[in-house]
């Protein structure tokens, strides 16, 4: 069968390292596989995501490809990994399949009662009042609170724009599963976020 196949597995990274392939190999494959005689391209999926820039890397190289892509989602194709999925011309799902959980989050646990307790101190010498904005030694104000908010929202406008794009889905189709949530292939097929189980 003259079908180029990519494998897309687990945390989407833009970091190398001996047991994660990182973005910028899995694009650089794709490229390559596009660019030998082939029919169609099939993503094999199963990705509960991982950053968005290697995510976007991945999908900037789908969408160079000029053959026919199909995403075959085996587990799952969550976050990021919808994010590569839906870059596909077509996306197919086995029935136990898990989809979408549109959103991002940049997440750390802050530390400064364990280090109270502990006897340790910050002293911090930096410049830029937003420097060390998420340091886990930092109790978080409110304007640091908004501040990565509002960048959190800014990059959710990059994953949004590319989502509603590659599935041509309405501002209120898009609304309805941009929420976090995940579905199993069935839902997700309602939803739009597929074409086939």
């Amino acid at each position: 069968c003259n079908v180029g196949v990519v494998p897309v597995d687990g945390q989407l990274t833009t970091e190398r390292s001996k047991d994660i392939i990182d973005s910028f190999t899995l694009a650089q494959a794709i490229r390559r596989l596009a660019a030998e005689e082939h029919a169609a391209m099939v993503l094999l999926i199963d990705s509960d995501g991982g950053t968005l820039p290697a995510a976007e890397e991945i999908r900037r190289a789908v969408d160079e490809v000029k053959l026919p892509v199909v995403a075959f989602v085996r587990g799952y194709a969550l976050s990021g990994g919808y994010l590569v999925a839906a870059s596909a011309d077509y996306i197919v799902a086995q029935a136990s399949a898990s989809l979408g959980n549109i959103g991002v989050v940049s997440s750390y646990l802050e530390e400064t009662e364990h280090n109270k307790k502990e006897g340790y101190t910050l002293r911090e010498i930096v410049t830029g009042t937003y420097k060390e904005v998420g340091h886990s030694a930092k109790v978080l104000t409110p304007e640091h609170q908004q501040y990565l908010q509002e960048f959190i929202n800014d990059l959710f406008v990059v994953f949004a724009d590319a989502v509603r794009k590659d599935r041509t889905l309405s501002e209120e189709e898009f609304s309805a599963v941009a929420d976090g949530k995940f579905y199993v292939a069935s839902k997700a097929k309602e939803l739009k976020l597929i074409d086939e189980v």
